[in-house]
C-alpha cells in the first residue's frame, strides 16, 4: 500500500475559515433579535453571540462563549450536525442559505488556540469535597470541565493510555483530527482537573472521593447480540473495532484490499472514509435505502464517494 495513500489518513479533509472569509460569512448575519440558531443549539453555545463577537472582530470574546458552555468547543464544530440543528433554523435560509455557523465556532476555536487565548477560568477558593470521574469521554470530560469550574477537585481514571473516548479512538481523523481532541482537553486540564491514565478504577480507588460520575461509554459491540452469523470470522469487525484499531496502530494498520461496510450513518462513512485512506482498493458501503435517505451528513458520505468508495 502506498505510504502516500496512508499519510493522507491524519490530514484534515475539509479546510477552515481564514480570517478573511471568517469575518465575510459572519458579516452575513441578519442579527436576529430571537436568534433562532441558538435556540436550535443543544449544547447552548449560543450561535447568535459568539457569530456576532467575529463580525465586530472580537474572537476572544467567541471562544470565550463556546468554551462558556461548551468546553468540548473545537470537537463540536467538526463533529456536531449543525446542518440539521443550528444552521437548519438560521433566518437566511428564507433569502439564500444559511450561514456556515460550525465553521465559524471552528474558526474561533482555532484563533483561541493559534494566540494560546485563556477563555476558562477556575475560582480560586477550592471546595472540600473531591469527585472522581471513571473515564475520560466526552460526559465525563463535560462533567469534569463543570464540576472544576464550580471549584470541585476532580479526578478523571481512564483505563486507556488516551483522554477523549470515542473522540479519540472512534472517529476518523480526517473529520476530527486528534490536535482538536487535545486542544479541548487541554482546556480541562486547564481548569486543574486531574488525569490518572491505564487505570480501570476499582472499587477501592474510588473509596476516597465524595462523589463518583460514571461515563464509561458504550464500547462493547452489538454484533453478537443482534445475532449476526459469522460475526466472529476473521476480517469481520465492529465498527467501532474497526475504527479503534486504525487509530492506535494507523500506517502499520491494513484495512484489506476489499473491504464491504454495513450502514449508512456517520460510524458507516467514518469506516469506509478509513479503509480508502489507509489503502484499500474496492471499499463498498451496502446501505438497505438511498442516499438521500441515509442519516449519515451528506458531505461526509459524498467525501467517502470522492475517495472512490462505491454505494451498493
Amino acid at each position: 500500500m502506498s505510504k502516500v495513500v496512508k499519510a493522507k489518513y491524519t490530514a484534515e479533509a475539509v479546510q477552515g475559515f481564514t480570517h478573511r472569509t471568517a469575518l465575510e460569512e459572519a458579516a452575513r448575519c441578519l442579527l436576529c433579535h430571537d436568534a433562532p440558531c441558538s435556540k436550535g443549539c443543544p449544547a447552548g453555545t449560543d450561535p447568535a453571540k459568539f457569530i456576532r463577537s467575529i463580525r465586530f472582530r472580537n474572537v476572544k470574546g467567541a471562544a470565550e462563549t463556546i468554551r462558556e458552555n461548551n468546553v468540548l468547543g473545537g470537537t463540536c464544530a467538526r463533529v456536531c450536525p449543525y446542518d440539521n440543528l443550528c444552521e437548519e433554523a438560521c433566518s437566511r435560509c428564507g433569502i439564500d442559505k444559511p450561514i456556515e455557523i460550525g465553521k465559524l465556532q471552528r474558526y474561533a476555536i482555532e484563533q483561541e488556540k493559534l494566540f494560546k487565548m485563556k477563555t476558562l477560568q477556575a475560582p480560586a477558593e477550592k471546595k472540600a469535597a473531591k469527585i472522581a470521574c471513571v473515564g475520560a469521554g466526552p460526559a465525563s470530560l463535560a462533567c469534569a470541565a463543570e464540576l472544576a469550574k464550580a471549584g470541585y477537585k476532580v479526578t478523571i481514571f481512564e483505563r486507556e493510555a488516551k483522554a477523549g473516548g470515542v473522540l479519540t479512538y472512534g472517529i476518523t481523523p480526517s473529520r476530527l483530527p486528534q490536535a482538536v481532541v487535545d486542544h479541548d482537553i487541554a482546556q480541562v486540564k486547564g481548569l486543574g482537573v486531574k488525569f490518572v491514565f491505564n487505570k480501570e478504577a476499582k472499587a477501592e480507588d474510588l473509596q476516597p472521593f465524595d462523589a463518583v460520575f460514571v461515563g464509561a461509554g458504550l464500547w462493547k459491540p452489538s454484533l453478537d447480540a443482534h445475532g449476526f452469523k459469522g460475526a466472529n470470522l476473521k476480517g469481520v469487525y465492529s465498527a467501532i473495532d474497526f475504527l479503534k484499531e486504525a487509530r492506535t496502530k494507523k500506517k502499520d494498520f491494513d484495512p484489506g484490499n476489499r473491504v464491504v461496510v454495513v450502514g449508512g450513518g456517520d460510524v458507516a462513512i467514518d469506516c469506509a472514509v478509513t479503509a480508502k485512506l489507509l489503502g484499500a482498493d474496492d471499499v463498498r458501503i451496502l446501505y438497505r435505502r438511498s442516499i438521500e435517505e441515509a442519516p449519515a451528513n451528506i458531505n461526509e458520505f459524498h467525501y467517502a464517494l470522492s475517495l472512490g468508495a462505491e454505494d451498493c
